[in-house]
């Protein structure tokens, strides 16, 4: 009744009443236990009188339901004994452990021990059968029970007649199976009490209860104690039952779950006299030691037919399968209920077995999140052979809506408004997710949540090519590894339309070191709310000052300059932000830039520039973006007219390191540079992780303007690959670094 909390990879197909024991005869097989792993393999253990006496047998079965090999018997006692009881648990690599009632170091019926055998994730042995009980061989023990915690360390408990009464011990013992300490006594009355049928459950933490039903009050209750992952008392013995009368409970079972709580289930005679309507309770608490539910009567019978023997079993998520021997139909079936982690019925009494006209006991469940695997002795064939059946339960999976989204945009225009999603689940519980886009141009926030959650998706790029475009979200169920959840997103991006409206830049002149201006114009054939006007110009030639706002803008606008002197780019931007105000039709006076020219005599041009960030927009009523026509302004700086001997004397202003050109470039490109003074000069090269590759100028220079070549080499003649390189001018006590890009 273990579970072992995994991944889900594959599953199991429900199978229903499939045979158990390969024997072929009418040998007697009960008393079966059973334990899923966390790869959805599970072991049937139980008592198998096939070779005359009792023996423990075991059948392992794959993740596909089928039975892997054939029943093994497990005890490894030369003596023909007996034994009796076995119990079963797994953790989460898929170490088996099992426990039983052995009679080989005495005579049977009289002082039997507790033995324990490990195996790995193949079942195959890990050593021999191993006595737990060596402390007091003399004395009676019974109904043993084991649990493991996530990695192998564990604790046995059993019923011991040491004291000449009957009370509860327990052992613990690590992840190899060796004894730790010593064994200890549960029970904490000081009397000669009867207390019998202890079972054990250990948490994800490592923490565990035990569970027992205890005469202490003249008449038989059921008791808890927990324990920490030492095995140190966190509590005292606590009653369980609350019932005022001196009905009897008995034959408890405890289950624990991954969100801090345990959950204990009896048979109760409290609504009968013993030993007649016998029914299911249970009751769950958190690790405090406070009820998290009152006293639950779990059958759902007429309440006079009679229910016995209960076993508990809990997911990973804390869902609860209680199944038990029922005699409401007349024989007596396999029943069982499901209640979700916060104590909700979610189903009515089902039932195991398909075959109804027989007599099928001692059941035990295990759930692995998904399915319940139920094994019971059966007596359809005339004698008790070992039955089990999978049953679905929960199907939990994603699910997203919308199911797909759908985006419309203009190409380097505003971006579409940000949709919105709904992450929800099926199945029982909420589940963990994460979800990943395919692409780069659309985003999710957040990214990762439990159901229901609501998300929000944006795409992040407005340059992307005119044309339709595919993205996937890919959700995934952290719990469970699970990727099956996809939504498909398409968006779908239109080209801008050219307009006959007109930007230009009026034509100026200049000289040399002096300061110039020009004007930005616009002629508009409609009204415009907003203006994007990329400018580039030459940086070895011009130097911006500054650009003032023009007359025809309307008092109602944002107006943005960005200058980008290194690259030589400057970002204008106009934007009216009061309704019904609008750049009026015609021609208007936008914006006034001011410049100093360099030393160069020359004649450059203002122009436009497109990239991944800038384009050349008007936006008209409606938010419809157009592209206008544009004229370059072209700037001639003619020879300075300064007398000899005048301040300036034909010298540059400032240090000046110039972009290279060109850039990109193959296999060579000009660096430029300006000294306004003769200074100590040095121009390096450095590759992309910053390692000096060359050596270009160094030593003293006089004030003037310099051009130098690189060959595409390095210091030491090799020719350099593609990729990205720095070079740096150091001077005077100033330095400059820019960045250039050789593609070949």
């Amino acid at each position: 009744m273990i579970a072992a909390f995994g991944r889900f990879t594959s599953y199991a197909g429900e199978r229903t009443d499939f045979l158990v024991n390969d024997d072929g005869g009418h040998s007697v097989q009960n008393n079966p236990r059973i334990a899923v792993a966390g790869d959805h393999t599970f072991v049937i253990t139980w008592v198998d009188k096939r070779e005359g006496t009792n023996d423990i047998y075991l059948q392992r079965y794959g993740a596909d339901g089928m039975p892997i090999a054939r029943n093994r018997k497990i005890n490894d006692d030369a003596n023909a004994s007996y034994q009796f009881e076995p119990a079963i648990a797994v953790d989460l690599s898929g170490l088996y452990s099992i426990v039983w009632k052995d009679f080989r170091n005495s005579i049977y019926p009289f002082d039997p021990d507790i033995y324990f055998q490990r195996f790995d994730s193949s079942l195959t042995e890990l050593g021999v059968n191993r006595n737990l009980t060596t402390e007091y061989p003399d004395s009676t023990k019974e109904t043993p029970d084991i649990a493991l915690g996530a990695h192998g360390r564990g604790v046995v408990v059993w019923a011991d007649y040491r004291n000449q009464n009957w009370d509860i011990y327990g052992q613990i013992i690590d992840a190899s199976g060796s004894l730790i300490g010593s064994n200890f006594m549960v029970n904490d009355d000081a009397g000669t009490n009867q207390q019998h049928a202890p079972r054990v459950a250990i948490s994800p933490e490592g923490w565990f209860v035990v569970t027992w039903y205890d005469n202490r009050n003249g008449n038989d209750d059921i008791y808890v104690r927990r324990y920490d992952s030492l095995g140190s008392p966190l509590s005292a013995n606590i009653k369980v039952n609350a019932d005022a009368q001196s009905a009897r409970q008995a034959f408890p079972d405890v289950a624990t779950d991954a969100a801090g709580h345990f959950t204990v289930v009896w048979v109760d005679w409290r609504n009968g006299v013993y030993p007649a309507n016998p029914d299911i309770y249970a009751k769950k608490y958190d690790t405090m030691m406070t009820s998290a539910t009152g006293e639950i009567r779990i059958n759902t019978d007429n309440g006079i037919t009679a229910q016995r023997e209960p076993s508990i079993a809990s997911d990973r998520k804390g869902n609860v399968a209680i199944i038990w021997s029922d005699s409401a139909s007349g024989s007596w079936d396999i029943s069982g209920q499901m209640i979700d982690a916060d104590g909700i019925v979610r189903e009515a009494n089902f039932r195991a077995n398909s075959y109804t006209d027989s007599l099928q006991l001692r059941p035990d469940v295990a759930l692995d999140g998904m399915y319940r695997y139920i094994t019971w002795s059966d007596n359809r064939n005339g004698n008790l052979d070992i039955y089990a059946s999978i049953q679905k339960y929960n199907d939990p999976a994603l699910w997203v809506n919308p199911s797909s989204l759908a985006f419309q945009m203009q190409s380097r225009s505003a971006l579409p408004q940000s949709q919105q999603i709904i992450v929800n689940h099926s199945g029982y519980n909420p589940l963990n997710f994460s979800v990943h886009s395919d692409v780069s141009w659309l985003i999710v926030t957040p990214t990762s949540g439990s159901t229901v959650d609501t998300l929000t998706v944006s795409v992040n790029d407005n340059t992307l090519a005119v044309g339709t475009h595919l993205a996937v979200l890919t959700f995934v169920d952290t719990d469970s590894n699970d990727s099956s959840v996809v939504l498909s997103v398409r968006l779908d991006v239109h080209g801008v339309e050219t307009s006959t409206d007109t930007l230009r830049v009026l034509p100026a002149n200049t000289m040399s070191y002096d300061q110039g201006n020009t004007s930005i114009i616009g002629v508009f054939t409609s009204s415009v709310t907003q203006i994007s006007l990329p400018l580039h110009y030459d940086t070895a030639a011009l130097r911006i000052d500054s650009v003032t706002v023009g007359l025809g803008v309307p008092s109602q606008t944002t107006f943005t300059a960005i200058n980008d002197s290194i690259h030589g780019i400057l970002g204008l931007e106009w934007t009216v932000t009061m309704p019904d105000v609008y750049f009026s039709s015609g021609e208007q006076h936008l914006a006034e830039m001011y410049f100093t020219a360099r030393s160069l005599v020359t004649t450059t041009t203002i122009d436009t520039v497109s990239n991944d960030t800038l384009a050349l927009s008007l936006t008209v009523p409606a938010k419809k973006v157009v592209t206008p026509a544009f004229q370059s302004g072209q700037i001639t700086i003619s020879p300075t007219t300064d007398a000899p001997g005048s301040p300036n004397d034909g010298l540059p202003e400032e240090f000046v390191l110039a972009q290279n050109s060109p850039n990109p470039f193959n296999l060579s490109t000009t660096i430029r540079f300006e000294l306004p003074r003769s200074a100590k000069v040095t121009l390096e090269l450095f590759n992309i992780i910053g390692q000096r590759v060359n050596v270009l100028r160094e030593g003293q220079m006089h004030a003037g303007a310099y051009t130098v070549s690189w060959d595409g080499r390095f210091a030491n003649g090799s020719v350099a690959p593609s990729g990205i390189y720095f070079y740096r001018l150091r001077a005077d006590g100033v330095s400059f670094v820019r960045k250039m890009l050789m593609l070949k």
